[in-house]
Protein backbone atom coordinates (compact mmCIF):
# COMPACT_ATOMS: atom_id res chain seq x y z
CA UNK A 1 0.00 0.00 0.00
CA UNK A 2 2.63 2.52 0.86
CA UNK A 3 4.86 1.55 -2.14
CA UNK A 4 1.47 2.08 -4.28
CA UNK A 5 0.82 5.81 -2.69
CA UNK A 6 5.21 6.66 -3.03
CA UNK A 7 5.04 5.98 -6.87
CA UNK A 8 1.78 8.03 -7.13
CA UNK A 9 3.29 10.95 -5.73
CA UNK A 10 7.07 10.33 -7.60
CA UNK A 11 5.12 10.26 -10.65
CA UNK A 12 2.88 13.44 -10.25
CA UNK A 13 5.79 15.17 -9.28
CA UNK A 14 7.99 14.67 -11.97
CA UNK A 15 4.72 15.61 -14.32
CA UNK A 16 4.25 19.21 -12.82
CA UNK A 17 8.22 19.44 -13.00
CA UNK A 18 8.42 18.44 -16.24
CA UNK A 19 4.98 20.94 -16.92
CA UNK A 20 6.67 23.40 -14.49
CA UNK A 21 10.05 23.20 -17.23
CA UNK A 22 8.16 22.96 -20.16
CA UNK A 23 6.44 26.75 -18.84
CA UNK A 24 9.66 28.37 -17.87
CA UNK A 25 12.01 27.77 -20.69
CA UNK A 26 10.58 30.60 -23.80
CA UNK A 27 13.01 33.00 -23.23
CA UNK A 28 10.15 36.28 -22.36
CA UNK A 29 10.39 39.81 -23.54
CA UNK A 30 7.95 42.60 -22.31
CA UNK A 31 6.04 44.61 -24.87
CA UNK A 32 3.58 47.62 -24.10
CA UNK A 33 -0.03 47.79 -25.07
CA UNK A 34 -0.33 50.95 -28.08
CA UNK A 35 3.49 51.24 -28.25
CA UNK A 36 5.20 50.50 -31.62
CA UNK A 37 7.82 47.69 -30.76
CA UNK A 38 10.10 45.57 -32.89
CA UNK A 39 9.52 41.80 -32.40
CA UNK A 40 11.18 39.08 -33.23
CA UNK A 41 9.81 36.01 -34.76
CA UNK A 42 11.36 32.66 -35.92
CA UNK A 43 9.55 30.14 -37.17
CA UNK A 44 10.68 26.63 -36.18
CA UNK A 45 11.16 25.53 -39.75
CA UNK A 46 12.48 28.61 -41.03
CA UNK A 47 9.67 29.51 -43.58
CA UNK A 48 8.26 32.49 -44.36
CA UNK A 49 5.29 33.15 -41.78
CA UNK A 50 2.53 35.00 -42.88
CA UNK A 51 0.84 36.91 -39.37
CA UNK A 52 -2.60 37.89 -39.47
CA UNK A 53 -3.69 40.03 -36.02
CA UNK A 54 -7.45 39.64 -35.31
CA UNK A 55 -9.33 42.83 -33.67
CA UNK A 56 -12.82 41.33 -32.08
CA UNK A 57 -12.89 44.56 -30.65
CA UNK A 58 -13.81 46.31 -33.88
CA UNK A 59 -14.15 43.17 -35.83
CA UNK A 60 -11.76 43.80 -38.56
CA UNK A 61 -8.67 41.80 -39.69
CA UNK A 62 -5.27 43.91 -39.94
CA UNK A 63 -1.98 44.10 -38.88
CA UNK A 64 -1.17 41.52 -41.73
CA UNK A 65 2.69 40.80 -42.25
CA UNK A 66 3.80 38.47 -45.09
CA UNK A 67 6.60 36.68 -45.21
CA UNK A 68 8.27 37.24 -41.95
CA UNK A 69 11.31 35.32 -42.21
CA UNK A 70 13.70 34.63 -39.73
CA UNK A 71 13.45 38.46 -38.48
CA UNK A 72 12.03 41.29 -37.30
CA UNK A 73 9.03 43.84 -37.43
CA UNK A 74 7.46 46.29 -36.14
CA UNK A 75 4.05 46.52 -34.69
CA UNK A 76 1.87 48.54 -32.54
CA UNK A 77 0.72 45.75 -30.29
CA UNK A 78 -3.32 45.91 -30.12
CA UNK A 79 -5.53 46.49 -26.93
CA UNK A 80 -4.84 42.73 -25.69
CA UNK A 81 -3.33 39.61 -27.52
CA UNK A 82 -3.82 36.43 -27.43
CA UNK A 83 -1.16 33.83 -29.59
CA UNK A 84 -2.42 30.64 -31.07
CA UNK A 85 -0.71 29.10 -33.95
CA UNK A 86 1.02 31.98 -35.03
CA UNK A 87 -2.49 33.85 -35.45
CA UNK A 88 -3.04 36.46 -32.85
CA UNK A 89 -6.29 37.17 -31.68
CA UNK A 90 -7.41 40.00 -29.64
CA UNK A 91 -9.58 38.60 -26.42
CA UNK A 92 -10.73 41.56 -24.70
CA UNK A 93 -10.41 44.88 -24.33
CA UNK A 94 -7.89 45.85 -21.41
CA UNK A 95 -7.09 48.97 -19.49
CA UNK A 96 -4.03 51.53 -19.92
CA UNK A 97 -0.45 50.34 -19.26
CA UNK A 98 -1.19 46.49 -19.54
CA UNK A 99 1.59 44.73 -20.50
CA UNK A 100 2.21 41.76 -23.57
CA UNK A 101 4.83 39.02 -22.81
CA UNK A 102 6.53 36.95 -25.73
CA UNK A 103 6.99 33.87 -24.37
CA UNK A 104 8.02 32.06 -27.33
CA UNK A 105 8.11 32.69 -31.34
CA UNK A 106 4.57 32.30 -31.70
CA UNK A 107 3.40 32.48 -27.84
CA UNK A 108 1.94 35.91 -25.77
CA UNK A 109 0.71 35.89 -22.48
CA UNK A 110 -0.92 38.43 -21.25
CA UNK A 111 -0.47 40.55 -18.24
CA UNK A 112 -2.90 42.66 -16.08
CA UNK A 113 -2.76 46.38 -15.31
CA UNK A 114 -0.37 46.67 -12.58
CA UNK A 115 -1.85 48.02 -8.85
CA UNK A 116 -1.27 51.14 -8.00
CA UNK A 117 1.71 51.73 -5.30
CA UNK A 118 -0.27 52.57 -1.33
CA UNK A 119 -0.06 56.27 -0.80
CA UNK A 120 1.81 57.10 2.05
CA UNK A 121 -0.87 59.42 3.33
CA UNK A 122 -3.58 56.78 5.06
CA UNK A 123 -7.25 58.14 3.98
CA UNK A 124 -9.13 56.99 7.40
CA UNK A 125 -13.21 56.69 5.72
CA UNK A 126 -14.45 54.49 8.52
CA UNK A 127 -12.66 57.26 11.06
CA UNK A 128 -10.44 54.68 12.62
CA UNK A 129 -7.36 55.64 14.24
CA UNK A 130 -4.27 54.04 13.89
CA UNK A 131 -1.22 54.82 15.55
CA UNK A 132 2.33 54.89 13.89
CA UNK A 133 5.17 54.28 15.91
CA UNK A 134 7.52 54.02 13.03
CA UNK A 135 8.50 50.43 14.31
CA UNK A 136 7.76 47.27 11.81
CA UNK A 137 4.41 45.56 12.53
CA UNK A 138 5.65 42.96 14.02
CA UNK A 139 7.76 44.76 16.62
CA UNK A 140 4.37 46.64 16.91
CA UNK A 141 2.23 42.83 17.78
CA UNK A 142 5.35 41.74 19.93
CA UNK A 143 4.93 45.18 22.18
CA UNK A 144 1.74 45.04 22.29
CA UNK A 145 1.41 41.43 23.19
CA UNK A 146 4.09 41.76 26.14
CA UNK A 147 2.17 44.44 27.55
CA UNK A 148 -0.79 42.69 27.62
CA UNK A 149 0.70 39.41 29.06
CA UNK A 150 1.80 41.60 31.98
CA UNK A 151 -1.12 43.81 32.88
CA UNK A 152 -3.45 41.01 32.04
CA UNK A 153 -2.96 39.04 35.05
CA UNK A 154 -2.93 42.65 37.14
CA UNK A 155 -6.49 43.29 35.83
CA UNK A 156 -7.87 40.55 36.71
Amino acid sequence: MYLITWLVSVLSFAASTLSLKMNLTPAQRNVTQGKEQEFKYLPKNRTPTNITFLDSLTNTTGHVIDGARNGTFNWTAPADLEARGGYFFVLRQTVNNATITVMSDSEFQILEKPKPEPSDKPEHKSGAVTLDTGFPKLVETVIVAGIAMVLGPLVL
